[in-house]
């Protein structure tokens, strides 16, 4: 809250408009008692931008409801690209989380389980899992531990497919983005903006035998010929989506905010 507050003093003082990136946190959302006790200032910051980015439609109304220009905005292209990887005698999947609330790790772990025959490699500093989940973990899951940069994006490139999953339905993950991008195989959560924005994914509930038929399900499509024009096609559709985005993003900046005046 307190940057929000001093880039719009700074933005007033010299004439500038400013967007305001507000993850599902800022509303109140995924546990954040702080936030929402701030909801307020919230408010009157988007109220003075010229846009808040959110993540889906339903934030996007309240923050016109407050009197401001919502936008659902999502990532960018990376810097980086990846060739497609063609699958070969074992299946190998990477389940990009930090063992946040949010992240269903034992329904991994059960669907693992269930799918003896796959490489499931996990992201995520190591003293972060709780330490039954460390010691039950199945013999087919590698914690990989945290990863630069350059190591996150050859992980990414070492396996055939990503889980990116969330107990939280107003959640937009970059590693579902990243996934896309990177020509990937992509499971995650079924939730309906999950669906919207990621059409070509397998989505699972978030349990282990759904988590693990969503992965049998993937393995089999890109087992399949064409599976590489396939992921071409949703990474085109996710990259022309992103234009859209920043061309309503570009728009709002040219205007008076949609609200009071600082």
């Amino acid at each position: 809250m307190i940057p929000g507050l001093v880039v719009a003093a700074y933005c007033k003082l010299r004439g500038v408009p400013f967007v305001l990136d507000s993850h599902p946190g800022s509303f109140g959302d995924k546990h954040n008692d702080v936030s929402r006790r701030l909801i307020g200032v919230t408010r009157f910051l988007a109220r003075r931008a010229a846009a808040v980015m959110v993540t889906v439609d339903d934030y996007a109304a309240q923050v016109q409801s407050w009197g401001g220009r919502g936008i659902v905005a999502h990532e960018a292209p990376p810097g980086w690209s990846l060739p497609h990887k063609m699958v070969g005698e074992r299946f190998a999947v990477l389940f990009i989380c930090v063992f946040a609330p949010d992240e269903p790790v034992a329904a991994v772990w059960e669907a693992a389980r269930r799918l003896p025959q796959v490489d499931f490699l996990v992201t995520g500093q190591r003293e972060r899992c709780p330490e039954q989940l460390r010691r039950s973990a199945p013999s087919n899951v590698t914690l990989v531990g945290f990863l630069d940069q350059a190591r996150y994006v050859q992980q990414i490139g070492e396996v055939h497919a990503v889980l990116s999953l969330t107990t939280a339905p107003t959640s937009v993950m970059r590693s579902a983005y990243e996934a896309v991008y990177g020509l990937r195989g992509l499971v995650t959560s079924d939730w309906p903006a999950l669906r919207r924005y990621f059409p070509s994914a397998e989505h699972a509930q978030n349990g282990g035998a759904e988590i693990a038929a969503a992965v049998s399900r993937l393995e089999e499509r890109l087992r399949r010929p064409g599976a590489a024009a396939q992921l071409t096609r949703a990474r085109a559709v996710q990259l022309e989506r992103w234009k859209a985005q920043l061309t309503q993003v570009r728009t709002a900046l040219s205007h008076e905010p949609a609200g009071l005046p600082v």
